[in-house]
């Protein structure tokens, strides 16, 4: 007769079914899902269907933890679980442990998978302080620049809408010369002189005369005489002012468009339909990939 054959034993489960590091949960180097006291508890969260994070009827799971007993809090441990691994460093398994059960949602429970171990990043990671930080020096430096700027005041500035211009003037003009002359004997005996002029398409300058009541008329041009002229060179500079005064305006209203989006997006409330939304379009996408893949299989 045969020898019956031995029993097999029953493989152990190596890996928890939600994700957890079971070796973490239970402080306790090597720990797989098997040996842990959470395994029934991590298959429950591993079926349950979602939910959004703020609903009030999530059901409640109880999970076992086991801290050192100079730790508080789950998150004084994850430090400490961090540093010893890069230190490769391991746990001493005669050190005393303490064990808690802890009542956590499921998303409670996703959340503190993925914190330990999903790399997770804190708010300094992100240096947020240091570029507020920086802006505000920046901030201050230019109100430096812009309090010199407004105490300099001895200088033209110029309007909007106005701009300078070049025109020519021939001496002497065409009416001095014989009618029986032509053009091109007028210009032989012409000089050319060029000058130069602030206009506006609208009366805004203050003219020279003044009408029936006394008062200044407005005109729409300045004459400022040759190039090398003063009255030029300090009306052009007054439109390079109107310029970069203007610039540092839009840079300023670009600036605060930037802080004022900033702060809509710090108070963004995350969606969990637009968060479920976006996974299930990307399982589409993917589905639709395979199945185009698949149908140029077939027809080769």
């Amino acid at each position: 007769m045969a020898e019956k054959k031995q029993k097999k034993e029953p493989v152990k489960r190596q890996k928890c079914p939600y994700g957890f590091d079971c070796s973490s949960i239970m402080m306790q180097p090597g720990t797989i899902a098997h040996d842990c006291e959470n395994l029934t508890t991590c298959k429950q969260l591993s079926g349950t269907t979602g939910i959004p994070w703020n609903a009030t009827d999530q059901t409640d799971f109880e999970m076992v933890m086991y801290f050192a007993d100079e730790q508080q809090t789950v998150e004084e441990w994850l430090v400490m679980q961090e540093r010893r691994r890069q230190q490769q460093q391991i746990w001493d398994e005669e050190s005393r442990r303490i064990r808690r059960v802890i009542r956590m949602r499921q998303h409670e429970a996703a959340t503190l998978m993925l914190r330990s171990r999903g790399n997770h990043q804190n708010y300094e990671t992100f240096q947020l302080e240091e570029q507020k930080e920086a802006i505000a020096a920046a901030l201050n430096s230019f109100t430096e620049k812009l309090t010199a700027l407004a105490a300099n005041d001895n200088f033209y500035i110029a309007p909007e809408n106005i701009e300078a211009h070049v025109y020519n003037v021939k001496r002497p003009s065409r009416n001095t010369f014989p009618k029986h002359w032509t053009l091109r004997q007028i210009r032989r005996e012409q000089r050319v002189y060029y000058y130069h002029k602030l206009t506006s398409k609208e009366a805004q300058f203050v003219a020279v005369g003044q009408d029936e009541d006394g008062n200044p008329k407005a005109c729409k041009v300045i004459h400022l005489s040759h190039s090398d002229n003063a009255r030029n060179i300090q009306g052009r500079l007054g439109i390079e002012r109107r310029n970069k005064l203007n610039r540092i305006k839009t840079q300023l209203r670009y600036a605060q468009q930037a802080l004022e989006e900033a702060a809509a997006i710090a108070d963004e409330e995350y969606s969990f339909e637009d968060i479920l939304m976006q996974s299930q379009q990307a399982a589409n996408e993917l589905d639709d990939v395979e199945q185009q893949a698949e149908q140029g299989v077939a027809e080769e």
